[in-house]
């Protein structure tokens, strides 16, 4: 089995660097092949700096809270009925009847069917909000 230690002080490229871990990589694939079942596909194995590997993970967290944030806000555009609505406060027909005749809570009709936006309820919610006792 053919084995180099790669140091940042050497002469190499980091592309050299990876060449050489991948060749040694699959070196060894091949000659650990004869003693592996057949069902066993050979592996190929990368390695990048420390440095590289953390900006790399970085990179991967901020997509992965960009993805949820996106999430966010796609709930938020969400359109509930009217009858989805008045169950998400928890208030009686008539309580939200009255809510909508004196606008407290935006919403929007098409016909008779009554549609209110998922931010518009949160933000409702969030502004009756009782706070701490202190």
């Amino acid at each position: 089995m053919i084995h180099r230690q790669l140091h940042s002080s050497d002469s190499f490229s980091l592309e050299k660097k990876l060449k050489l871990a991948v060749k040694t990589a699959e070196t060894s694939t091949r000659m650990s092949k004869s003693s592996q079942p057949s069902t066993i596909s050979p592996i190929t194995m990368v390695m990048i700096p420390q440095e590289e590997w953390k900006s790399l993970l970085d990179k991967l967290d901020r997509l992965a809270e960009m993805i949820e944030n996106r999430n966010a806000s796609d709930r938020d555009a969400e359109w509930l009925e009217s009858e989805a609505a008045r169950k998400q406060l928890g208030v009686s027909p008539k309580t939200w009847q009255n809510y909508r005749d004196q606008r407290v809570i935006p919403f929007s009709q098409i016909g008779r069917k009554i549609y209110v936006n998922r931010a518009d309820l949160n933000a409702f919610l969030r502004s009756h909000r009782i706070g701490e006792v202190k």
